[in-house]
């Protein structure tokens, strides 16, 4: 085994096959072909009829040797209800894939970089070629500060679209600040019910993003979106919008509320109840207006 990824190297070999099956395994000599996948779930490529494609980076986001690039996950307790899991996510070579980009991401940034500009000026093309814009979302399954690792490109592409979802309030204000220096790039944050979290959900409320919630069903946000109803939320009032029909948060109005309805994971019932909202038992935050 070669010393490219010196971190996973120091693991006994048993250690190593607990992360990564034994099938696989060769996989870790090699640096990823890619960052960015191109359209790459049925979600983003609803975008296309709104002239947009999608590059997506999907890393492993919890609970790895190189610790967690999903820092409030245990805070918001809906790593196992994660994106991570769901869809492909859920093969082993993929989980593989993204295990790889995280241990890249931290044992060689200078590399993992050059990859991410790499990936994105070939999106660039095949948008062109397409006659369509282009999305690019950093934190597919993770949390990392984009600005403080990936400023100088979302500067150096003033016309490529940067978005993503977070958990921590200090990326919004982070953004807030910066909002001129950074006109494309877009955070929409990541609602939970989890009590620990509500602090943090406060802070959030203070600044000008809007704020995704998942709801049990689509039928829960269908119902939401033809009662032409608003959600308070800790005192602000949110306009609704259905998160669903694409994932192109930066075209949302400000002061909404993105609906979103829960995709199955393997996911706990004790962990889905942490982030999935049922619209018969809202609570006690959330007031429909």
């Amino acid at each position: 085994m070669s010393e490219l990824y010196p971190t996973f190297n120091k693991l006994s070999y048993e250690d190593k096959l607990e992360i990564v099956i034994e099938k696989y395994l060769h996989l870790m000599d090699k640096i990823p072909n890619q960052i960015l996948g191109f359209n790459t779930n049925v979600k983003v490529i609803k975008g296309t009829k709104k002239g947009f494609d999608t590059l997506t980076n999907y890393m492993t986001p919890y609970k790895t040797i190189y610790g967690n690039v999903c820092a409030l996950a245990h805070i918001f307790n809906c790593f196992e209800g994660c994106l991570q899991d769901s869809g492909m996510g859920k093969f082993n070579v993929n989980k593989v894939s993204r295990f790889r980009k995280i241990a890249l991401f931290n044992d060689h940034p200078e590399i993992f970089k050059k990859i991410l500009i790499k990936d994105i000026e070939k999106g660039i093309r095949k948008s062109k070629k397409n006659g369509h814009k282009l999305g690019v979302r950093i934190n597919g399954t993770s949390d990392i500060d984009v600005i403080k690792h990936f400023k100088d490109i979302i500067i150096q592409y003033p016309d490529v679209h940067f978005y993503d979802y977070t958990k921590i309030p200090k990326y919004l204000k982070k953004l807030q600040r910066m909002s001129n220096q950074l006109p494309n790039y877009h955070l929409t944050y990541s609602y939970s019910l989890s009590q620990k979290a509500q602090e943090y959900i406060k802070e959030a409320t203070k600044t000008d993003h809007n704020i995704a919630m998942v709801f049990k069903n689509e039928d829960q946000v269908n119902k939401l979106m033809s009662s032409k109803q608003k959600i308070k939320l800790y005192g602000k009032t949110y306009n609704l919008i259905n998160g669903d029909n694409d994932d192109l948060r930066f075209l949302d109005p400000k002061n909404s509320i993105v609906l979103l309805r829960y995709k199955e994971t393997r996911a706990s019932d004790e962990s889905i109840s942490n982030f999935v909202i049922d619209l018969n038992k809202l609570p006690k935050e959330i007031e429909l207006v």
